[in-house]
């Protein structure tokens, strides 16, 4: 049973996209998945440099990964707050976890940063959070429980 029956207010715990999107999170696998995707960010983030010719195929293979993994991070974002709501009750995704709230100024750095909000040339604020994303690593199992709890 859920602790809270309602999301944002409005959403019961019945409706079918909720259901669904607590069904993605709760799933072993989607978890390695978000876990070997921060991996792979971070890896790939040490390959960034600003000497690197923008058009070399390494800045593009690196520039291609920023999008994707941004949007994969996004979107498990979205996916928690639906399943968990914002902010209001004590389980909700941002009070439930500082992992969380970590998470949650990632993606929305990450967000703007594909619309280039805080592109200045060769600095990029995105690189002090994704040098610090993984340790979001560690959080996997600390998810797991909290899932476990609902």
């Amino acid at each position: 049973p859920w602790k809270y029956d309602i999301s944002f207010g409005l959403v019961p715990i019945s409706f079918a996209p909720r259901r669904i999107a607590k069904a993605i999170l709760e799933h072993f696998l989607f978890n390695a998945f978000i876990t070997l995707c921060i991996l792979a960010y971070v890896i790939l983030s040490a390959f960034e440099s600003p000497f690197n010719p923008p058009s070399s195929t390494l800045s593009q293979v690196l520039s291609i990964s920023s999008i994707v993994f941004s949007i994969i991070f996004v979107v498990e974002a979205m996916l928690k707050i639906l399943v968990f709501g914002f902010f209001m009750h004590p389980t909700s995704y941002i009070r439930s976890s500082y992992w969380n709230i970590f998470d949650f100024i990632i993606a929305i750095v990450s967000f703007l940063n594909l619309f280039s909000f805080f592109n200045f040339g060769n600095i990029n604020v995105l690189r002090l959070f994704r040098s610090m994303r993984g340790l979001t690593s560690m959080r996997f199992l600390y998810s797991m429980s909290l899932i476990r709890k609902l």
